[in-house]
């Protein structure tokens, strides 16, 4: 079930969610391994379980409100997804693994076959073929994704060039496709960022860093200057945003998201100890815009994770939601050296902060079911002391 679960997050978000409940189901009917993934699971549990007792406290005393329940459920969502990826054994994680890498494959086939041949409008790959939100959004932001953790994989020392060659091949095909055909900001700045934590991981000598951090920034030049899609879409972001400053019109999304992130930073100075309430954004946006912008006055989130979190739950939230994020990322670049899965897991933990920044991961299953679990689940293993690395 990890393969398939990790296959189906190029899919439709229902079909993630049915593999999601086949792979709990798996674990709990799975009786013989309750206690390694126990033992694997315990030392996790007071932090992703405080974010949530804290929301309960927020709930207890800032009252109910239009999304409380819906804010609740994501909290319990994403409880779940990482304790469900931190209790897989190492065979599964590579499962996993390899199931995210085959629905890579798959996505990519799929994108290129239909710049030659029009492809026929169906569910299955509608969101990889078409702008649909962040459906969209999430199927490039994980073949970015992907792009890292087949060349982070086609780096590691010991391997002939017979199994190195394919991780380096699928690492080209996946950033081509982003660079070529992605019209999401976030992917293409996770697509740009993820492979400088691959070599900084990768390498201890400053030199080898050095050279190659100056062949990636030829990269990028290069993909910014050839991209149909990157540099107009950032050029008219920065456009709008100097509209915006000029004016104070309300233009595109980026316009949108700023005077979002503004009203959610003033919320979080308000109330900085217990936030203005779990799931009071949308009321208090609405009534923000009631003048100023009515056409936008019923977007849910600030597009901005961090903010929201800050926001509505107080700071004290925010540096709970801080404190597991670094000590995944603690984790996994700790025992990267030795096991290969936990260098994808730290490229993952890159890409919930930067996605958080930017969009709601931790709010929007759409985006971050398969962003969360398979970061809980490539950072779950331990260090192996037979590892080679130069």
């Amino acid at each position: 079930m990890a393969a398939a679960l990790g296959f189906l997050t190029f899919m439709p978000i229902g079909l993630a969610y049915l593999g999601l409940l086949g792979l709990l189901l798996a674990l709990l009917l799975n009786k013989t391994h309750w206690q390694p993934r126990w033992q694997q699971l315990r030392p996790w549990l007071w932090l992703v379980g405080l974010p949530l007792l804290w929301a309960m406290l927020v709930l207890a005393t800032q009252g109910w409100h239009e999304d409380s329940a819906t804010r609740l459920f994501h909290l319990v969502r994403v409880a779940l997804l990482l304790c469900i990826g931190l209790a897989l054994l190492p065979r599964e994680r590579w499962l996993a693994l390899y199931g995210l890498m085959a629905g890579a494959v798959f996505a990519a086939a799929v994108m290129l076959l239909n710049q030659v041949w029009a492809l026929p409008d169906w569910a299955i790959w509608r969101a990889m073929l078409t702008v649909t939100g962040n459906s969209s959004s999430q199927k490039f932001i994980m073949l970015a994704v992907a792009a890292a953790a087949a060349l982070w994989l086609g780096l590691q020392a010991g391997l002939d060039w017979r199994r190195r060659l394919p991780w380096l091949l699928a690492a080209a095909l996946f950033a081509t496709v982003v660079a070529a055909l992605s019209i999401s900001r976030n992917a293409h700045l996770v697509l740009l960022f993820l492979p400088c934590v691959v070599l900084a991981l990768r390498y201890r000598g400053w030199r080898v860093r050095a050279v190659g951090l100056l062949l990636l920034l030829a990269g990028a030049a290069a993909v910014w200057q050839l991209s149909p899609t990157l540099q107009p879409r950032f050029e008219a972001a920065a456009q709008e945003m100097q509209h915006f400053a000029a004016t104070g019109e309300l233009g595109g999304s980026a316009s949108v998201r700023w005077r979002m992130y503004q009203r959610a930073w003033q919320g979080m100075s308000e109330q900085p100890l217990l936030g203005t309430g779990l799931g009071s954004w949308l009321p208090l946006w609405r009534a923000e815009m009631a003048d100023e912008n009515p056409a936008m006055a019923e977007i849910n989130n600030p597009h901005n994770d961090w903010l929201l979190t800050g926001m509505e739950k107080g700071v004290p939230a925010l540096l709970l939601l801080l404190a597991l994020l670094l000590a995944l990322g603690w984790h996994s670049a700790r025992h990267s050296r030795g096991d290969a899965l936990a260098g994808v897991a730290h490229l993952l933990v890159w890409t919930v902060f930067i996605t958080a920044l930017v969009n709601a991961p931790l709010r929007d299953a759409n985006l971050g079911l398969s962003m969360l679990w398979l970061l809980a689940a490539f950072a779950a293993g331990q260090r192996s002391s037979e590892a080679k690395w130069d």
